[in-house]
């Protein structure tokens, strides 16, 4: 088992679907349900009903779900206890001039406020020349 497969049950117990979990935390609707998938395998049993659309929590799976919240909400505190959240350095950024018309510009100023030490340089291009400025270091 995995800390991301208990994220992943605790993001659907709270969005209510796979599809708004899978929005929640970015990833894709196959992405969760075969982490879900996995983790049943692991543990020997269902935690879903899935004649219902969307597939609801059994009655194993809302056990689990309060029990994967403490875990969460655990190695998130202990992480953020052993971690130097002082990040510093350069990070060079590469992305296509759409995205950085769309998402890029807040996600940079997301991580520029919670990392006010860290340089961020971000270069415009088409894959094919910044996949070549990547190649090329």
């Amino acid at each position: 088992m995995e800390i991301r497969q208990f994220k992943t049950l605790v993001a659907i117990a709270d969005f209510g679907s796979f599809a708004a979990a899978a929005d929640a935390v970015g990833l894709t609707q196959s992405a969760i349900s075969l982490q879900i998938k996995n983790l049943e395998d692991e543990l020997g049993f269902e935690l879903f009903d899935r004649r219902h659309r969307p597939p609801m929590l059994n009655n194993k799976g809302v056990l689990l779900v309060e029990h994967a919240r403490t875990i969460v909400t655990t190695c998130d505190l202990v992480a953020r206890l052993g971690s130097n959240d002082d990040l510093k350095g350069t990070l060079t950024f590469g992305a296509v001039p759409t995205a950085l018309a769309g998402i890029v510009p807040e996600a940079l100023a997301t991580l520029r406020a919670q990392h006010p030490n860290l340089h961020i340089s971000v270069k415009s291009g088409l894959s094919f020349e910044l996949a070549g400025l990547v190649r090329g270091g």
